[in-house]
């Protein structure tokens, strides 16, 4: 439920981020760029990418509840930023929000060994994200019901294209927030007991940073990790794919009309 409601919130945003900036290009360009929705999708990935190296080693150091909240909060700050949005900051939040992303999957992934065994991982995982990925439907109702609250803000569709203003974007990303504030107890509050024989309990955990990397690169030079290169690089081109182009195009919203 914790995941559900705080992946609510970020593919809510995924779907308007592009056009929530271009519309504020259009009213204010020294406030923010025509494409920087895509150049922040471009620092967000980067700095996942090198979060994945260090996030790890906080395991030495925190129980995995408290990494889980610690992604949330970084999701959090991330949608309030849309609050006072300019450029330096957006940017700042896209680095905050590639940070989130790996603090994510490592307090996630160390939290499912800690009560799951063996025999129960799969199922575990299968009705954890399935439970989750109701997000998508979701997503899709919170952002019905925020257009229609704000039918009053003087949103209008100007060449085509879906224009947000100043007061639906504060209104959809303080909604956001909220889901990610609420994320943020759920997983405060979820239990530290782990469960008997958990896969936690006979994972050797790496005690610096260093020794951490060098374990990495092993395991990527492994013939079973090389094997699996091309799935790898197919769910990250489907990722950006997915949170980038197929948004954009849906905020076409007059032209699509037109087709029916």
């Amino acid at each position: 439920v914790a995941n559900l409601v705080l992946w609510t919130g970020y593919d809510a945003h995924v779907f308007i981020v592009e056009s929530v900036l271009h519309s504020v290009n259009g009213r204010d360009p020294e406030r923010i760029g025509a494409h920087d929705g895509y150049y922040g999708l471009a620092v967000m990935n980067v700095f996942y990418m090198l979060s994945n190296l260090g996030v790890p080693s906080l395991m030495n150091y925190f129980r995995c509840k408290w990494i889980l909240l610690m992604g949330a909060s970084f999701f959090t700050f991330y949608f309030l930023s849309f609050q006072f949005l300019n450029k330096f900051l957006y940017f700042f939040s896209c680095a905050v929000l590639g940070l989130a992303f790996a603090t994510f999957n490592v307090g996630y992934s160390g939290y499912l060994t800690e009560f799951s065994t063996r025999q129960t991982l799969e199922r575990n995982q299968a009705l954890n994200w399935g439970i989750s990925c109701l997000s998508v439907f979701f997503s899709g109702v919170l952002y019905m019901i925020l257009t229609t609250a704000s039918a009053q803000t003087g949103a209008e569709i100007v060449s085509h294209y879906r224009e947000y203003s100043d007061g639906e974007v504060r209104l959809f990303f303080l909604a956001m927030a909220i889901l990610g504030g609420i994320s943020m107890v759920l997983f405060a509050f979820l239990p530290n007991k782990q469960v008997d024989g958990c896969i936690a309990e006979t994972t050797e955990r790496t005690k610096t940073l260093k020794e951490q990397i060098d374990k990495m690169v092993r395991v990527l030079v492994d013939r079973r990790i090389l094997i699996l290169v091309p799935f790898y690089l197919y769910i990250g081109l489907f990722f950006s794919f997915w949170i980038s182009i197929v948004p954009t195009t849906l905020q076409f919203t007059k032209v699509f009309f037109s087709l029916f």
